[in-house]
């Protein structure tokens, strides 16, 4: 469902076939990631130097295109737990006959684009959902208008985080039992942060009905008003750490310390 860095497993989609384009609501962000590891490999967005029998445009590809696997972790952690996550696999070979020089080659050609991969998790929206008393807001659902995907606030404290492209957004939140409120015209800018903060009125503390919007600089002006200088922090001092999962990690830690 999801767009993955040159080898790739992603989860199969209903109705679909191997081979089939699967587009995620956030299609168009997972190709912007995938493309800022690739190009900033030594050789990964260089068809002439793929494994045999792959042709991966540009170093990446949709997975269900490549080929068809159920209940992967990738698509489940996106549909249902809100991680923006791709697979990136480094080589050819499984199982190396000179581990030791492969992997100073494999850390050579992907050092940079660690760095590159990583400053993409800047480049979202984020803040902080609460009530008018400062008491966070859990299970509040933050829709971008023109994305199907919505994640939901689960941090302790009522912090969240959505990665986007570059552009200009409306940015609803809303849960049952509150009134919804939209900031309009939010922009997002290359590799930088955008802070909209949320407070929510309870219904039953309020008379009437009716839905909030803040529309230009005034919503600017108002998040601005709303933001603080606390860091995203729960209340046992731990940082909020942002979703992207950089699963080759697990692979490029034990890496460094026999490089070591």
């Amino acid at each position: 469902k999801q767009w993955y860095q040159r080898r790739v497993r992603g989860d199969g989609e209903p109705g679909l076939y191997t081979g089939q384009y699967a587009k995620s609501p956030d299609d168009s962000l997972f190709v912007e990631l995938a493309k800022s590891y690739s190009f900033a490999h030594a050789s990964m967005s260089d068809t002439s130097k793929q494994c045999t029998n792959d042709n991966f445009k540009n170093g990446i590809t949709n997975g269900n295109m490549w080929y068809k696997v159920f209940n992967g972790m990738q698509d489940w952690n996106y549909v249902d737990m809100d991680c923006f996550e791709v697979t990136i696999e480094l080589g050819c070979c499984k199982y190396p006959s000179d581990p030791k020089s492969t992997f100073k080659n494999v850390w050579s050609d992907n050092f940079r684009s660690i760095f590159v991969f990583t400053a993409k998790a800047h480049q979202t929206i984020r803040g902080k959902v609460s009530s008018w008393d400062g008491s966070p807001i859990l299970g509040v659902t933050i829709k971008v208008e023109g994305i199907e995907k919505e994640i939901t606030v689960r941090h302790p404290s009522g912090f969240y985080w959505r990665p986007l492209q570059p552009g200009v957004y409306n940015i609803t939140a809303s849960k049952t039992g509150y009134f919804p409120l939209t900031y309009k015209n939010v922009a997002v800018l290359e590799g930088e942060s955008t802070v909209v903060n949320f407070i929510l009125i309870s219904r039953n503390q309020a008379d009437g009905e009716g839905d909030n919007e803040i529309s230009g600089e005034e919503g600017k002006e108002e998040d601005q008003d709303r933001e603080t200088n606390e860091d995203p922090k729960d209340s046992s001092g731990v940082k909020l750490i942002p979703t992207i999962s950089l699963v080759f990690l697990q692979a490029i830690i034990p890496l460094m310390t026999i490089l070591h």
